[in-house]
């Protein structure tokens, strides 16, 4: 099941695991991303890491899962402490507006990750942030260009439920 609902309400959800469009760079620009770089700040390590390396490519995701016992107070004031972090690398830098091609490329590659996670894994309840700053490509919209991409790949699984954020 997809449904989308309003960003402002993603730190405040509950969720099993988060999906993030990123660009290759290793630069978090948008206010959004920048939050979690700073409640999850082993996550960006790696993130800039595997970006420095030149270990996430365009079109690629990579898989992160957080330490849950290391937490530490910055996560406090977020109910939601996901099992996963997954980033989409749909651009070269925040600057430039993502690719039909490369978000394609990613979904694709997350359509198994999410079977994975909803069949054998226990997932039940997936956050994407899908802010049209950080998705929608430059002289596209999201209802008639990304939302029936998201609809064809981001549900492999009748029980896992995928909420955008808008």
């Amino acid at each position: 099941m997809l449904t989308q609902v309003d960003k402002k309400t993603l730190f405040q959800d509950r969720y099993q695991a988060l999906i993030m469009p990123v660009p290759v760079s290793g630069v978090f620009r948008h206010r959004t991303l920048l939050k979690y770089q700073s409640l999850y700040p082993e996550h960006y390590t790696v993130y800039k890491q595997a970006c420095e390396r030149s270990q996430l490519l365009l079109g690629d995701v990579l898989q992160f899962t957080p330490q849950r016992d290391l937490a530490g107070m910055a996560v406090g004031g977020a109910l939601s402490k996901p099992q996963f972090i997954v980033d989409m690398a749909i651009t070269e830098f925040a600057e430039n507006p993502p690719h039909v091609e490369y978000i394609v490329s990613a979904l694709q590659r997350l359509e198994k990750i999410m079977f994975d996670w909803g069949r054998y894994q226990g997932i039940r309840r997936v956050a994407i942030l899908a802010s049209d700053e950080l998705i929608v490509p430059k002289d596209k919209s999201f209802d008639d260009d990304i939302l029936p991409l998201f609809e064809k790949y981001l549900q492999p699984v009748s029980s896992l439920n995928v909420v955008v954020y808008r």
